[in-house]
């Protein structure tokens, strides 16, 4: 996966315990999908939490992931996982994330997904907060804009391969 703008990173320790090796000694494949969720879900703690989500009665939903195993994890390892912002239209969003051990990525991956409304479970627009948020990120990397010119940062809605706005 080609190095992307990431926008809004947040990083954190993970935790390898006995249940999450398979019987070759390895970290199992299902367990850095599960850290997906950690990572974002920390995200979402630093940035937008996710009660505030549920009280706007719009939350995230991730339609698709791409993941990359690198080099295996074992039981003593100590990993550390990174997730961000790549993409940012509308309605839409791309998060990219990787865990690197000893300062070496082990596991990329991407996830794409939208915010739905609790109620309909249709796509909404991304959060003002979380688009306010990134703009000033995105400021703060190439100084003050009144609009963003960035290719990976849109104000367009796009859609995907169904023809649908998530």
């Amino acid at each position: 996966m080609e190095q992307s703008l990431r926008i809004l990173p947040v990083s954190m320790p993970l935790r390898i315990v006995t249940y999450d090796i398979d019987f070759a000694g390895v970290v199992s494949n299902i367990v850095y999908i599960r850290w997906l969720e950690d990572l974002r879900l920390r995200f979402m703690e630093v940035h937008y939490p996710l009660e505030q989500a549920i009280k706007d009665r719009s939350v995230p939903l991730i339609s698709k992931t791409q993941a990359r195993y690198l080099k295996p994890l074992r039981l003593f390892d100590q990993p550390n996982g990174s997730v961000w912002i790549e993409r940012l239209d509308r309605v839409r969003f791309v998060m990219g994330a990787e865990i690197q051990k000893d300062g070496q990525k082990v596991f990329e991956a991407t996830q794409e997904g939208c915010f739905v409304n609790l109620e309909t479970k249709t796509p909404v627009r991304i959060p003002k907060e979380l688009q306010g948020l990134s703009l000033a990120y995105i400021e703060g990397l190439n100084g003050p804009a009144n609009v963003i010119e960035h290719p990976k940062f849109s104000t367009g809605i796009q859609k995907n391969d169904e023809g649908t706005a998530c």
